[in-house]
Order: C-alpha cells, then sequence, then structure tokens
C-alpha cells in the first residue's frame, strides 16, 4: 500500500508542478524596466526636495508662487502613492491597476502644469534656478513614467505593471 501512496503523491506533485502557472518574468521587470522603475522614484523625490526648498525660502507675500508650489507637491505626493500601490501590486505578482498608472503620469502632468505657472509668478529670481531644476526633474520623469510603460507592459496573455 506504501508504494502506491506514494505514486499517488508522486504523481500529485507532478500534476500541480505542471498546471501551476508559469511565473511572470515581466511582472517583477527585466533590466529597462527596474531601471525606469527606479528612475522615475529617484526623479520625484528629487522634484519634492527641490520644491520644499524653493517653498522654504520663497516669501510669504508671493502667494500664487506659495500656491502653485503647494498644488506641484500634492501632484507629486499622488504620484507617490501610485507608485507605492504599483509596487506593491508587483511584489505580489498582481498586475498593476490601470487607474495608478494613469494616476502617475496625470500627476506629472499636474505637477509640470503647477511647476510652470509657478515660474511664471515667482518674485524672487533667486529662486529661478531651483525652479528651473525642479522644472526639469519633472520633464525627466514624465520620460521615466513612459519608460515604465514600454518597458513594463507585458504581452495581452499576462499581466502588465
Amino acid at each position: 500500500m506504501a508504494p502506491l501512496a506514494s505514486l499517488f503523491v508522486s504523481f500529485v506533485l507532478a500534476l500541480s508542478a505542471v498546471s501551476a502557472p508559469t511565473p511572470n518574468r515581466r511582472q517583477i521587470g527585466d533590466l529597462g524596466c527596474n531601471l525606469a522603475r527606479l528612475q522615475i522614484i529617484k526623479d520625484i523625490g528629487t522634484a519634492r526636495d527641490l520644491i520644499s526648498s524653493i517653498q522654504g525660502q520663497n516669501g510669504t507675500s508671493d502667494l500664487p508662487t506659495s500656491i502653485s508650489l503647494a498644488a506641484s507637491q500634492t501632484a507629486l505626493t499622488s504620484v507617490q502613492s501610485a507608485i507605492q500601490d504599483i509596487l506593491d501590486n508587483v511584489l505580489i505578482n498582481n498586475p498593476a491597476p490601470e487607474i495608478t498608472r494613469g494616476q502617475v503620469v496625470g500627476g506629472v502632468e499636474s505637477a509640470l502644469t503647477a511647476l510652470n505657472q509657478a515660474a511664471s509668478t515667482i518674485s524672487d529670481s533667486n529662486l529661478n534656478s531651483t525652479l528651473a531644476q525642479a522644472l526639469s526633474v519633472v520633464q525627466f520623469s514624465r520620460g521615466d513614467a513612459k519608460g515604465v510603460i514600454t518597458n513594463c507592459t507585458v504581452s495581452s496573455n499576462s499581466t502588465s505593471s
């Protein structure tokens, strides 16, 4: 009886190995995908730091610029939240929710709009250089977001991130 049970267990294990879903290489990501993911995380963090620096130095009387800077920070916070949601899903091998990918792209675009508005209203010319840096980094993050979409999207018969 023991050999029959052993054969049965072996058969069940073999069957489960054959029928188990194959891991999706692109869900965790290849090198290009992961580099794009890391770059957007780095760029968003850098942009937020630059904007915080401007906010700390901007005069309180420059309300239009303050409002635009706050709007850009809010947009970038939304981007970071969406990226975290995507990463959480990737780590458990679930596809990234379409809405969160849209939240990344939309947040980056909103941050760019707000920073361009700040650039047109800022009264302290000493902050223009830092603002230009922040704009540049957010523009790069837009490219990074496109890189993630290009490099981390998989075929229709599997999941995407």
